[in-house]
This record gives C-alpha cells, structure tokens and sequence, in this order.
C-alpha cells in the first residue's frame, strides 16, 4: 500500500522531504500559489488548508515560530503518523503528545540545507508506528545517515553547533572589511566562503535560530575575553579552544 503524505509547508525542505519519501505526496500551505507550484513541480497533489482529508502521516515543514500551530491544527489529519522536520525538537515532541497522543510522533532535523543532501539526520521517536519505520528506510534509502537523539540533548547541542556557529560568522561578516583576493589566507578565505554559504541562505531561518537556540552573548563574551587577555591569558584561551 502506497503512504498517503501531507507536507505542512511548501518550502525548500518540505520539497526535500517529498524527494525523499516514497509516497503520494500533497502539499499544503498557508500560501497557496506556493504549494501548488510545488504540487506542479513534483507531480503532487494540493490541498487547501482547512482541508478534513485524512492521510497516514502528516510531516511539518514549517517555520520553528509556527510549529505548535501547525501540529495543532493538522494532527487530526494524520492516522498512523505526525512527524515534524522544523529544526528544532523539544517543542514539537510536546505538542504532538498532546495533540496527537494516538499515533505515532517522530521529530527530525536534517542537518543540512536541501541544496546539500543527503546528509546526517538526528531523530526522535517518540512513539514508534510502522509507518514511522517505513519513513527512516526511506531516508536511508536516499543516502541520508539517521542517528537517534532525545530533544532535550538535541536543543541543548544546536545552541552551539548552530546558534553560536552563525553568530560566530554573521560577527565576522560584519567586522571584516573588504580585502583583496591576493592576501587571503586559508583561515580567512575558508571564513569568507562560510559567509557566502550563509548570507546565500534564509535570513528567517537563521533569525529563528538566534531567538530558539540564542549563542550570540557566548560568542560576544568570548571576543571580549580575547580582545581585553594579555600574552599569558591568551596562551590559556588558545590552548583551551585548542582543547
């Protein structure tokens, strides 16, 4: 039996996920050009967003800001299945135990954009189905590399690995000034290309990031600390980073 599978969201990882699923597929989003131009895109279906249809796993792919909403609202829809891929997990996992206590609740977090798959997949079950299980074949299918988290390490590990790493670089971005090519170095070319990658993205998502997960105060005490050290406080901060 082919799964039947809403996509909440349109967007660019609502369409990744879409690729990497095999299932018949329906998007639906709170701006309806969008998710017919993915329907159209990927051979799909369409569904308005008061839609009473029932499908056997519904997939979040929204903005972290509009995740409770999201599964609030469409937890109904689904009968085997809710899962979300919105980035961030302790939030989502609560609210699918109370809006969908009787089905299967999965949270993952791709960590990569779409443009760069397949990659390294965290993800929670929180309640197992065999639909759940299907999907993670699926994923693996496509290359992607599944290892299991709980939310809280998950929340407490992105405030580093993506708060603090973005607001590391956003800071050099704007503290650089511009430099010929001829003096680049290989630590400031490879920052300098980190700045690319970054500013080529979403800066809603990124904003989101900052205001869940926050690291921008670490990060700005850690230069002040840097800024005010003399030789042998500096030895220390460099042996301890190097640490």
């Amino acid at each position: 039996m082919v799964m039947k599978l809403l996509i909440v969201g349109a967007g660019s990882m609502g369409r990744w996920f879409a690729s990497s699923v095999d299932a018949e597929i329906t998007f639906l989003d709170v701006r309806s050009e969008i998710a017919q131009i993915a329907a159209n895109e990927m051979g799909a279906k369409m569904s308005e967003i008061d839609t009473v249809e029932l499908f056997d796993v519904v997939c979040i792919a929204v903005p972290i800001p509009n995740v409770v909403e999201a599964i609030s609202t469409y937890s109904k829809n689904a009968t085997e299945v809710i899962c979300d891929i919105t980035g961030v997990m302790k939030t989502p996992i609560e609210a699918m135990k109370q809006y969908g206590n009787d089905i299967g609740r999965m949270s993952l977090h791709p960590l990569f954009g779409p443009e760069n798959y397949p990659g390294r997949i965290a993800s929670v079950m929180d309640e197992n189905r065999p639909m759940a299980k299907k999907i993670i074949e699926d994923l693996e299918g496509a290359g992607n590399t599944l290892f299991t988290t709980t939310a809280e390490e998950h929340d407490e590990v992105m405030r580093t690995v993506q708060g603090m790493a973005h607001a590391a670089i956003l800071s050099f971005a704007l503290a650089s000034q511009e430099v010929p090519n001829e003096f680049g170095t290989p630590i400031f070319d490879g920052l300098r290309e980190l700045v690319k990658d970054m500013t080529n993205g979403n800066a809603r998502v990124y904003s989101d990031i900052q205001e869940v997960f926050g690291g921008s105060t670490e990060i700005m005490k850690a230069a002040e600390k840097i800024s005010s050290s003399n030789w042998e406080e500096f030895k220390r901060i460099y042996d301890e980073a190097r640490g």
